[in-house]
């Protein structure tokens, strides 16, 4: 690694954890790398299928759910609320609406699994955090800026993204010519309970960053 970080071993970890980096984050090469903890549901399994799980069919459930946001309530905050909304599948055609945080939400876990995953919003949006404050660093026109560093979780950020995808699709809110897609398809959610257990998504799987410059429009919108 040629890059010289500004962290020291005794030095407070930049993970946010109120350890010390040794004791935390740092690596066996000597590389910072946030350590995912488990996202499995503790103790022994229940031998319970809770049918408003999207998690069901492992067998480890609890008997109760409330309503989760399908996309992180952190991360939604993270990008101001309300927000505008077009193409959801029960609006008109064209229809731009405005929901507050508390309704972008749905039964689609229980609480045992909804607890198990919730490190990954926090995580996910830690990472949102930093990628704004280096987007607003960069927008200001300044000859003594100084040099920020951030720590963030990219194995995290996969498996917030394949958290927000099942959210999607199992809220009917994922939709095509007005039709939810879980109409139509189904996802391999056995693929995504193995990637929560091992860490990881299997390549080649995930995301990548390249050094290319590129524009990505959402339709959500802040206001």
């Amino acid at each position: 690694m040629n890059v010289i970080l500004p962290w020291k071993p005794d030095g407070p970890c930049p993970c946010g954890n109120n350890m010390l980096l040794k004791d935390c984050c740092l690596g066996w090469d000597g590389v910072p790398r946030i350590k995912l903890p488990s996202l499995v549901p503790t103790g022994p399994l229940t031998g319970h299928s809770n049918e408003n799980c999207y998690l069901k069919n492992t067998l480890n459930c609890s008997t109760k759910t409330n309503k989760e946001h399908y996309i992180s309530r952190s991360v939604l905050q993270e990008l101001g609320a309300p927000l505008r909304w077009t193409g959801l599948p029960w609006e008109k055609p064209g229809a731009e609406v405005k929901y507050g945080l508390n309704s972008l939400s749905s039964h689609i876990l229980c609480d045992r699994h909804n607890s198990a995953l919730s490190p990954l919003d926090q995580l996910a949006s830690n990472a949102f955090k930093a990628i704004r404050a280096s987007s607003d660093e960069l927008n200001v026109r300044s000859l003594a800026r100084r040099e920020k560093w951030f720590l963030i979780s990219g194995e995290a950020l996969e498996l917030w993204a394949l958290k927000t995808i099942c959210g999607l699709f199992y809220a009917s809110v994922a939709a095509r010519n007005r039709q939810s897609l879980n109409k139509a398809y189904s996802i391999d959610v056995g693929r995504f309970e193995k990637a929560v257990c091992q860490g990881y998504v299997d390549a080649p799987c995930g995301l990548y960053v390249t050094p290319n410059t590129v524009v990505v429009q959402f339709e959500i919108s802040t206001g």
